[in-house]
């Protein structure tokens, strides 16, 4: 992470801690105004910043770690699978299966999860060769290219690449919209139901299945009979339903009864 962050100019640095300091003294302040507000809202802040993190760092550590080490080699494609995640309408991001051959043992399968131009789809269909970069230690740490193309793509000034999209950040946004909505069908299946208040609605920046936004709430949940409690959680909202979904309207959720920070967004 040091060596990340020597990476960033001046302006870069400066802005991090900056943000670092305000992110701060808004939970300082939340704590001191209302403790239990204060706290959840603290939660709340860490965990957007770690995730935040982790998309905006992990991909520059995978690319500088297959840079380093990674293994050149020719796939072929075997099977193709658009994944329903769309990034500004066109750029589907696909699950492809891929026979790797490397320069030395035996070929093995792996996947990869690429973000491609809808014009190319026709070019990246079973049978086709793409040239590859792995990781010897974890076959299934894979992505198109070489060392070259992820060197242009590192040495790229700001300016050229503000409007690209990283592969690597929508491959883990994905995992975590996959992980989230695993437990959420858990808590739909046995969690009881409840009206929930929206104090906060905030977009993830992602697209599932056409213009169906990923977000993410902060509800004051009222269970029948129970005293009220604030909670997180995020949602695929259709994409017509968006305005039901806003601060101060009311909406249908359940809840874990054993663990109030587990919610899930009740669309029956």
């Amino acid at each position: 992470m040091i060596a990340i962050f020597k990476n960033f100019n001046l302006v870069g640095k400066i802005g991090l801690i900056v943000g670092l300091l305000g992110g701060l003294v808004g939970m300082t302040v939340a704590i001191i105004t209302d403790p239990l507000f204060g706290i959840i809202f603290s939660v709340i802040v860490i965990a957007v910043i770690y995730f935040s993190c982790r998309v905006a760092f992990g991909s520059i550590i995978r690319r500088e770690a297959l840079m380093k080490n990674g293994v050149q080699a020719e796939a072929t494609i075997v099977d193709v699978d658009d994944t329903g995640m769309t990034v500004n309408e066109i750029y589907p991001v696909i699950r492809f299966t891929l026979e790797v051959r490397p320069p030395e043992g035996e070929p093995f399968r792996a996947e990869s999860k690429e973000l491609i131009n809808r014009m190319d789809i026709p070019t990246f269909q079973p049978g086709a060769i793409v040239p590859v970069l792995y990781d010897p230690r974890n076959p299934k740490n894979i992505v198109f290219g070489t060392k070259e193309s992820l060197q242009d793509a590192r040495g790229m000034a700001p300016a050229a690449a503000e409007g690209t999209v990283d592969p690597e950040k929508i491959r883990m946004a994905q995992e975590f919209l996959e992980k989230e909505e695993k437990e959420h069908d858990e808590i739909r299946a046995s969690g009881k139901p409840a009206r929930a208040r929206i104090l906060v609605a905030t977009p993830l920046g992602m697209n599932v299945n056409g213009n169906n936004p990923a977000m993410s709430f902060m509800l004051e949940v009222q269970p029948e009979g129970e005293p009220a409690f604030h909670a997180q959680t995020t949602g695929v909202i259709a994409e017509a339903s968006v305005p039901k979904y806003q601060p101060g309207r009311e909406i249908f959720v359940k809840y874990d009864p054993a663990d109030h920070g587990r919610v899930s967004l009740d669309h029956s």
